[in-house]
């Protein structure tokens, strides 16, 4: 609250005063380190913590059981999600309606760990209390009172700029790979944005509870107040523990380095690529092999550096096709193909050898003009943002081609070829990529609001026993596995 002595910040019992002079000089120090959020984000924010409550309040249905509609089914049809999702985001009568069903909910039942979690923070929204980060400066702003009288914050003395907090701390301390807590949860060190003072940070329970990863980003300030609070100082390593889907990834995901090779990630910005061209995989056989090798040789490069690749890199890496259509560069007898089948050989291990190999058989380029016209469908039908998967991801194209009408869209994609998957979370390091088949894929129920992509067909099945009496083929069998999640 602003009044005639300054600026009162409250949080619930509690008030701090700053005087405006120091407001103004503190708030031009952040501007000046591009620290301050603009008029935009500002306006932006309420909106923004609506859209993430949706996401809070889907995650603790999703986990309830098979029967959480009935918690609703007297006020509306909880099978429809994007009218859920505006229901949430305009906080009238219907939302109080869906919370206290959730309060019905949490007081009959044994919540679990992660449900606890998940409807603190819906109780904590709705009480307006303050998110982890906010505290965080409250407690910034209870500090700087008390170092000083107000009179004194009326004329800071030079001295004060340098014991202030304006500037981020020096990444330097937080690194690739390293584990933090985070409010009793445990989180890993994705990347660290030195562009944007932030730090990806991946929800480790939920991997392991469901072999799917899920990332926040958070400031540098933010993440060094909560590695100060550790018993020890974390540092980067890796943990032995995986989850199913990442037992069958054969390729080693340089997002989670070893502790002797664990590095400060590049100034580079977690860029996601967008597809421009319509005409990308075009050419001839030859022209496609050529293009396949100079993206693997890129993706290499990048994971033995341990960074993400630059945007010139992921131009290369777009031009990845796959193998599909290619076997001739597999076959040894082929004469007309032998220098490229050497090539093959020496690029690429055993492992990777054999997948690209069997790749042949059901891995095949997406036109975007085709996805284009998958996305106007989409957004006929209803759809402008939630969670979406793709369970045959290839390298993303319709990661590449997402509308701006869906911009707010979280992307999460399943891709069995270690290679492909390699490219695609290098071409797009904001989606969550898992390198497994889609039949050791074990998402929440209910968690995804529209599964969209091109699945493999083919005249043979898929080894699922929850499906084996169905005798899908594998075509029928992804759509199958669509319908039911």
């Amino acid at each position: 609250m602003a009044g005639a002595k300054g600026i009162e910040i409250t949080n619930r019992d509690e008030a701090q005063t700053i005087s405006w002079s120091f407001a103004a000089k503190r708030l031009g120090q952040l501007i000046e380190d591009r620290q301050y959020l603009n008029p935009e984000d500002l306006s932006a924010y309420p909106e923004y913590k609506r859209r993430h409550m949706v996401t809070i309040v889907s995650a603790f249905l999703a986990q309830t059981s098979e029967d959480a509609s009935e918690l609703f089914k007297k006020d509306y049809d909880y099978s429809n999600r994007q009218a859920f999702t505006e229901i949430i985001i305009e906080e009238g009568e219907a939302a109080e309606k869906i919370y206290s069903a959730i309060d019905r909910f949490a007081a009959a039942s044994n919540l679990t760990l992660e449900q606890q979690e998940l409807y603190t923070e819906i109780r904590h929204y709705r009480e307006g209390v303050h998110a982890p980060w906010e505290e965080s400066l409250l407690n910034d702003i209870k500090g700087i009172s008390t170092e000083k009288t107000t009179a004194d914050m009326a004329e800071p003395d030079t001295k004060e700029k340098e014991r202030l907090p304006v500037s981020p701390e020096s990444p330097e301390t937080i690194t690739v790979g390293m584990e933090l807590e985070i409010v009793d949860r445990k989180y890993r060190v994705d990347a660290v944005d030195d562009i944007h003072h932030e730090v990806s940070l991946q929800d480790i329970a939920f991997n392991q509870s469901t072999g799917f990863p899920i990332f926040r980003r958070e400031p540098f300030s933010f993440v060094n107040r909560y590695l100060d609070r550790q018993p020890t100082r974390p540092e980067a390593h890796r943990t032995d523990e995986k989850s199913p889907a990442q037992e069958s990834a054969n390729h080693e995901d340089f997002n989670e380095p070893a502790p002797d090779e664990a590095i400060h990630t590049a100034s580079l910005e977690q860029h996601q690529y967008r597809i421009t061209e319509d005409n990308l995989g075009t050419g001839g056989p030859k022209e496609k092999f050529k293009a396949n090798v100079a993206a693997i040789k890129v993706l290499k490069q990048c994971e033995a550096e341990r960074r993400r690749a630059t945007p010139e890199e992921q131009s290369v890496l777009a031009g990845y096709v796959g193998w599909g259509g290619l076997p001739d560069a597999f076959d040894a007898a082929k004469d007309s193909w032998r220098t490229e089948y050497q090539q093959l050989k020496d690029l690429l291990s055993e492992a990777e050898y054999k997948a690209a190999r069997a790749s042949t058989l059901t891995a095949f380029y997406t036109p975007p003009v085709v996805i284009k016209a998958m996305y106007q469908a989409l957004e006929r039908m209803g759809f402008c943002q939630g969670n979406l998967l793709d369970p045959a991801c290839g390298t993303g194209h319709f990661f590449g081609l997402l509308p701006e009408s869906m911009a707010g869209t979280q992307l999460y994609g399943v891709e069995l070829d270690p290679l492909t998957a390699g490219i695609a979370k290098q071409l797009y390091p904001g989606s969550s990529i898992v390198n497994s088949g889609f039949e050791d894929f074990k998402p929440p129920d209910g968690f995804f609001d529209v599964a969209v992509g091109n699945v493999p067909y083919g005249q043979f099945k898929v080894n699922d026993a929850q499906y084996y009496r169905e005798n899908f083929l594998i075509h029928d069998y992804f759509f199958a596995r669509h319908w039911i999640r």
